[in-house]
């Protein structure tokens, strides 16, 4: 990295005042107004068209994943008659999008012509800007768009705030090495995330397929799961899941505290991910004292049972050796006994897409949220292959598991690397050698 990255001493920085704070930047970079670095900022008008069957794709928020952008996942679009009729604006090929209304300054590049309304602002840079240098500089300060913003129900960030919102300018040579830096670190970050995708795909469908034709087997029976319906080995058995369950039951209630010390407790953001995250738990005041029924014990399934519809029936296995209470209403505990369900099978159907699809149909529908009750839980069906056959049917899955758990880690430190190079780069703490 040395011979990549240099450090200069202080004397070669000047003190900027760069929004609330100071900064230092190099001598010989400017601070430059978003407005003083393009040739034009587009703000298209607030009107929707009504025809989106047109050939010029209609961007919404949702398209947007990754530096590029050339489609709409929704296949919206509009037609050149409508763009004429409407005066709609049109970001060509080359223009930086950003988000300024929302979630400020999710950004993206225009590969060809686009619509959009004013969710997005068009920067299209001066010839002096290299736009993947200034796509980097927005995701760097997206906080600061954010603070800058006003709105309470929906944030927008006005036309002349963000004409005026400064960036560091350094020469267009760095801005494209710098550029050129970041981009290596996407481009492992995109096929990493390629990678987990193709596996996430292939667990799903060896996943789906064991758990209705076994390892091996040829004689099935069909059974109806509430409105689904599935064949499995005619030696498996169907149970109720009170069958096997040894517990089953809610948490705690005592109140959560803000300040982020006392006694771990669980929450819903701990079962994000299918196993328990003791980064995303909350804390209660006291110890845990009197509440020694509510630890949780390794291979513990936390379901949640009470949530929007998308994330009923989320599920998770705590994996690790911390003491931690679990907690609230939202969430219940399934201890399961081991001699009759191996943990890994007990993981792998709760946290199956069909498993997700069939609490999906059984749950009661509330204004803002869906919910099982302890009974609805209790009483749902688990397909029981003999115990040999679920060690083997686990063992498969976790060789995926192992992958993933591997490529998510590594998703983790370059997503880690690149927001350290970021803020190294982005501001010259650590400069770059340019070929003169």
């Amino acid at each position: 990295m040395s011979k990549i990255l240099e450090r200069k001493s202080k004397e070669d920085y000047q003190k900027i005042s760069w929004g609330p704070r100071e900064e230092y930047i190099p001598l010989h970079w400017n601070l430059k107004n978003i407005n003083d670095i393009s040739e034009e900022v587009i703000y298209p008008q607030r009107d929707k068209p009504k025809d989106l069957e047109g050939e010029i794709p209609w961007i919404r928020i949702e398209d947007l994943d990754g530096k590029y952008i050339s489609e709409s996942d929704s296949g919206k679009g509009v037609t050149h008659e409508t763009i004429q009729e409407m005066n709609l604006s049109v970001f060509s090929s080359g223009t930086l999008m950003c988000s300024c209304s929302g979630n400020m300054g999710i950004c993206a590049i225009t590969e060809r012509d686009l619509i959009s309304n004013q969710t997005f602002a068009g920067i299209v840079p001066s010839e002096n800007v290299d736009v993947e240098y200034l796509y980097y500089c927005l995701e760097n300060l997206k906080d600061d768009l954010q603070r800058m913003s006003t709105g309470t129900t929906i944030p927008y960030l006005s036309s002349d705030k963000l004409k005026r919102f400064s960036v560091p300018s350094p020469p267009l040579p760095e801005q494209r090495r710098i550029a050129e830096i970041l981009s290596t670190v996407d481009n492992l970050i995109q096929q990493t995330n390629k990678i987990i995708e193709k596996a996430t795909e292939i667990r799903r469908g060896v996943l789906n397929d064991l758990l209705s034709t076994g390892v091996n087997e040829s004689q099935l029976q069909e059974i109806q799961f509430g409105p689904i319906k599935r064949s499995i080995p005619i030696t498996w058995e169907v149970v109720d899941l009170e069958d096997i369950a040894q517990r089953l039951t809610n948490g705690i209630s005592e109140s959560q505290n803000s300040k982020g010390d006392g006694f771990p407790v669980t929450r819903i953001e701990t079962i994000a991910d299918g196993v328990v995250n003791l980064s995303a738990v909350g804390w209660i005041d006291d110890d845990s004292s009197g509440y020694e029924d509510y630890q949780i014990r390794e291979n513990d399934i936390l379901f949640s049972h009470i949530n929007s519809i998308d994330h009923v029936g989320k599920a998770a296995q705590y994996r690790e050796k911390e003491d931690i209470l679990y907690h609230g209403m939202n969430l219940i505990l399934i201890r399961f006994d081991w001699n009759l369900i191996h943990p890994l099978f007990a993981y792998m159907y709760m946290t199956a897409p069909f498993m997700r699809k069939l609490c999906r149909s059984f749950a009661k529908k509330a204004v803002n949220q869906v919910s099982l009750n302890q009974g609805d839980v209790s009483s749902l069906p688990l397909v029981l292959p003999p115990y040999d056959q679920q060690k083997m049917i686990a063992h498969r899955i976790e060789c995926i598991d192992k992958k993933l758990r591997i490529e998510r880690h590594q998703k983790q430190y370059l997503n880690k690397l690149k927001r350290g190079l970021m803020q190294d780069l982005l501001t010259g703490r650590v400069r770059v050698p340019v070929e003169t």
